[in-house]
């Protein structure tokens, strides 16, 4: 929250010279604030929090950029890394492993069971990898090594290339 911003909730019951003394800002800089028209949102952050919300919060601002600019968004990646901090959103990172191996598992671990969860049963564990791992990863997801397409479109896109 900003000082404004508290200055004009607290501004009901304190005098705002005071709160701006207190806060250490201008009251003129106050009023110009508070008249300021606001700002539209961008048509890209509805469209941002859908992607981050439908990949489960595992997109950094790579891939959710590749997915914006997919869907016909032009964001750039600061934007996205400063709209993600002011929402206090991080994405689930893991792949500085020096295995291919190792890194898929830490990725699958990563992402699949976010905050050291566990399953509950084995079943459950077959369920859910197989899902990932069928569904997700392989149709969903978009890998920086496919330049930012899941495997899915990139065999699309190859099959199309070479027909």
């Amino acid at each position: 929250m900003s000082r404004y911003q508290f200055i004009e909730q607290v501004a009901t019951t304190e005098p705002v010279q005071v709160l701006c003394r207190v806060l250490a800002v201008s009251v003129a800089g106050y009023y110009q604030w508070r008249s300021r028209a606001a700002r539209p949102t961008p048509a890209w952050e509805p469209a941002a929090s859908a992607a981050f919300s439908r990949h489960a919060q595992r997109y950094g601002t790579r891939r959710l950029r590749a997915e914006l600019r997919a869907e016909g968004h032009a964001v750039g990646r600061y934007a996205l890394r400063n709209w993600l901090h002011r929402r206090g959103l991080r994405a689930l990172s893991t792949p500085y492993d020096n295995a291919q191996a190792e890194a898929g598992w830490s990725t699958l671990k990563t992402e699949l069971l976010p905050n050291g969860g566990v399953f509950t049963s084995l079943e459950e564990a077959r369920l859910e990898v197989a899902h990932y791992l069928d569904t997700y990863f392989n149709l969903d997801r978009r890998h920086s090594a496919l330049a930012y397409r899941s495997p899915h479109q990139f065999e699309c896109d190859f099959l199309t290339t070479i027909s």
